[in-house]
């Protein structure tokens, strides 16, 4: 009997610790989250590049850098450590068809990690500008890439690429605001 009272009286004891050591503030681990990435504000300016065969509004916050072969250019942004490789083509050797094509198998050579392609057509007749966005959804490597032409003498290619390893959900505000410049400079690419 003095056994039975003793574990009754253990247990009533044990229970009002348990009780009392309740708070009503419970914590949880905070979740994983990236940082903060501060954009710059969006302003713009005629390029004034001489060595390209075209002008469009570029990014203040942005640079042209050129590479030795002729017709290869970055346009880079370096406060977001991103690039958008560009190639020029002057189509007078060239078969418009080919360059067209290869564009395209580009950027469907990133299907083994984008989740999805988007195919935007692109037309401003008045400068003579053609040409498709292409949005890769999910972790690719360049999640937008373009071509523009005028069909007959100038054709352009471009790929972003960031300076990190690819990560879509942290890179998406990044990618949205630089897709806003590369939009900007379809429809203000004007050939010489």
């Amino acid at each position: 009997m003095k056994m039975r009272i003793l574990k009754i009286s253990l247990a009533i004891f044990f229970s009002a610790i348990l009780f009392m050591s309740c708070e009503d503030d419970f914590y949880l681990p905070k979740p994983k989250s990236y940082f903060r990435i501060d954009l710059p504000n969006k302003s713009y300016s005629q390029s004034k590049e001489k060595n390209l065969p075209f002008t469009f509004m570029q990014a203040k916050y942005s640079a042209i850098e050129f590479k030795k072969e002729f017709g290869k250019f970055n346009i880079v942004y370096p406060l977001v450590r991103a690039r958008v490789h560009c190639t020029y083509f002057h189509l007078e050797s060239m078969d418009l068809q080919a360059l067209i094509e290869d564009c395209y198998n580009l950027a469907y050579q990133h299907n083994i990690k984008a989740t999805a392609i988007n195919a935007n057509r692109f037309t401003n007749d008045s400068s003579k500008v053609h040409g498709v966005l292409y949005e890769l959804k999910g972790n690719s490597a360049s999640p937008i890439q373009f071509f523009m032409t005028d069909s007959t003498n100038h054709f352009l290619r471009g790929s972003l690429y960031f300076e990190t390893k690819t990560n879509a959900d942290s890179l998406a505000p990044v990618t949205a605001y630089l897709k806003e410049d590369i939009e900007l400079l379809f429809s203000t690419l004007n050939w010489k």
